[in-house]
């Protein structure tokens, strides 16, 4: 019955941190650029479109993502693990 328990409030408590790292998605638009450069950790996917935008994702919080355009390159500078 020990071990019911315990296994039960690890799974619960699973469940609540899964709850608590959702991620967070936004759409940034931003001038042209044809040249990325990156600071820190992430994953950049590129696709080439007649639309431009900038998709940012990230379990952490948006704001720690840093998004922006010099020159033609796109400056991407984060504080967290995110998809770009």
């Amino acid at each position: 019955m020990k071990t019911i328990k315990i296994l039960s409030a690890i799974a619960i408590s699973a469940v609540l941190v899964k709850v608590a790292s959702a991620q967070q998605t936004e759409i940034r638009q931003l001038p042209p650029f044809s040249n990325i450069s990156i600071e820190s950790i992430g994953k950049i996917y590129l696709k080439q479109d007649s639309v431009q935008y900038v998709k940012v994702s990230t379990n952490g919080s948006l704001n720690k993502i840093g998004t922006r355009v010099r020159g033609n390159t796109l400056d991407v500078d984060c504080n967290t693990d995110a998809d770009v």
